[in-house]
Formats: structure tokens, sequence, C-alpha cells
């Protein structure tokens, strides 16, 4: 088949998925995106399948949808949105390394973040400490209140802070800064 031939094939499938599945059914659960190349990024020598499972979620209640586990040669900045409500939020083990775009509602549907989950009423913006092991991947599907969102292909970064001691936190040199598009 060829290239045009099978782009228009894909399209045609997306178009009947999107208009033919029953209502009420959940989007096929195919992990979408690419984990993207970080500068300071390096792979593990080794294979770290628990830290991988945790942050990797089942479909329908977020977490990563595939993942990579990498440790940081150098720090990096990194951002949080996180509830002010929910104590001990600041430092929790969700992040990006981009800050958020857009207004909250698109913010949460890119990254399958429900929001009964996250309140998102500060934006933190730390420095990620050099040899922090982290999973970096795109996002799994999330099942709200209020609906569904899909698997994402925004790249989202898992650092397990407070995990494995409590208090331990890979992150310093936080500061809150506005939501950029607010």
């Amino acid at each position: 088949m060829s290239r045009p031939a099978m782009i228009l094939f894909l399209v045609l499938l997306a178009v009947m998925e999107g208009c033919c599945r029953p209502q009420g059914m959940l989007p096929v659960n195919v992990c979408v995106g690419n984990i993207q190349q970080v500068d300071g990024f390096r792979k593990l020598d080794f294979k770290d399948e628990e830290l991988l499972r945790v942050a990797s979620g089942q479909p329908g209640r977020g977490g990563l949808c595939i993942g990579e586990v990498f440790v940081v040669g150098k720090p990096l900045t990194v951002y949080r949105v996180w509830g002010r409500s929910k104590t001990n939020s600041d430092k929790g083990r969700w992040w990006s390394l981009e800050p958020p775009k857009g207004n909250l509602a698109s913010w949460q549907a890119l990254n399958d973040v429900c929001p009964e989950w996250n309140p998102a009423d500060v934006v933190s913006k730390c420095e990620l400490e050099k040899d922090t092991i982290v999973v970096l991947g795109t996002g799994q599907s999330a099942t709200c209140n209020n609906g569904t969102f899909p698997p994402s292909p925004v790249n989202q970064l898992y650092i397990p802070n407070h995990l494995v001691v409590k208090g331990q936190d890979y992150v310093d040199k936080c500061q809150e800064i506005s939501w950029p598009d607010r």
C-alpha cells in the first residue's frame, strides 16, 4: 500500500472509530506519542522494573501509558501544578519539563489529570537534582467524575519524592510562578 493510501486508510479508520463507537464506551486504549529525548537524561545500565511499574497506570487511572527509566545527569528545571488545599502536595511525584500552557481545562485534558484529583491552583518551578532516577513517558487515560481523558502524547515526569524515604525530595530551589496563560 502506498504512503498516501495508508494515510487515507488511517484517517478513515480514525473517523469511523470516533463516529461509530457505541455511546458510553471508553476510547480504544492505545498509547500515543513518544518518549522525548532530554538533554542530561541517560538510560540506566539496569532495568528498574519496580519504579517503572509504580509510575505506570492502568487504563482509566492515570499514570504513564509508556515510560522509560532515566538517571538525571545534571540539575534540570521542572514544573509542578498542584493544589494548596492538599497537604504536602507541593513536592509530589508528578512533574513536567515544561511550564503549563493554555487554560486549566485544556491542561487537565492534555495531561490526563482529573479535576477531582488536583485543584491545580499553584504552579511551582524547581530544580531536579543530579543523579535522581526518574521515569519519563506519555500519559495513560483517566476516568474522571465528569468523563474520560484518552491517553495523551504529552510527556510527564515521575519523580519518586517520598517513595523510598518519607521526607526525601529530589527537587529543591522551588519557587511559585504564575500560570503562564491565565
